[in-house]
């Protein structure tokens, strides 16, 4: 599973790219039907785009995760969440907040450090980026190191954001946490530089 949530496991997405693989996968037709058991189903017909394990690209890699954790629990997502994850946690209001704090910090730092290192090629969709310095966790982009991107923030700064523009991005160090719930697709890149500018600039030491 660390492959597909490093998104290293050899698939990709159709709609970004025009390469013959991508072609491949916009012409599926994944998404018919609209459960996860016949999404699986779809995707697994079609040929992988590069070894596992090899090549990051931004892809189908959480959707499979779903189906696997569906297939091996025999719940669905929902209700595998509520049952090993909401409930044992007292998240009743869907609170982040966990009440074992060193579980919690130890699986966060796990999740927030680089795992590709430099033994993994990346694509020129690579999105974490622009540039240099971030890598990417299990889930999301990571600030890896400081002076190498072109944009300030903090080493082990997280954030991740969607086709439509929505974004979060926290920096645990300055105990700043940003949510932009914005659809505009077009102009998601340049307003994610915007906002990123904006809320490190309201750091005061």
């Amino acid at each position: 599973m660390p492959l597909e949530m490093r998104d290293t496991c050899g698939l990709i997405y159709g709609f970004v790219g025009n390469s013959m693989m991508k072609t491949v996968f916009d012409q599926a037709n994944l998404f018919e039907g609209g459960d996860d058991a016949g999404f699986a189903e779809r995707i697994a017909r079609l040929p992988l785009a590069y070894q596992p394990g090899t090549i990051w690209d931004y892809s189908h890699s959480t959707d499979i995760l779903v189906r696997v954790v569906e297939v091996v629990s025999g719940q669905s997502l929902s209700q595998f969440e509520k049952q090993r994850l909401l409930d044992p946690l007292g998240m009743s209001d869907t609170s982040f907040y966990v009440t074992d704090a060193v579980a919690h910090a130890r699986t966060l730092a796990f999740m927030t450090s680089d795992h590709l290192g430099t033994a993994i090629a990346t694509t020129p969709l690579y999105l974490p980026g622009p540039g240099p310095g971030t890598g990417f966790g299990l889930g999301f982009a990571v600030r890896r190191a400081a002076g190498e991107a072109a944009y300030p923030a903090e080493v082990g700064s997280y954030f991740w954001g969607g086709a439509g523009g929505t974004q979060f991005w926290v920096d645990a160090k300055n105990d700043l946490f940003i949510v932009r719930m914005m659809q505009s697709a077009k102009q998601r890149v340049y307003y994610r530089m915007v906002m990123h500018d904006m809320g490190h600039a309201v750091i005061v030491e």
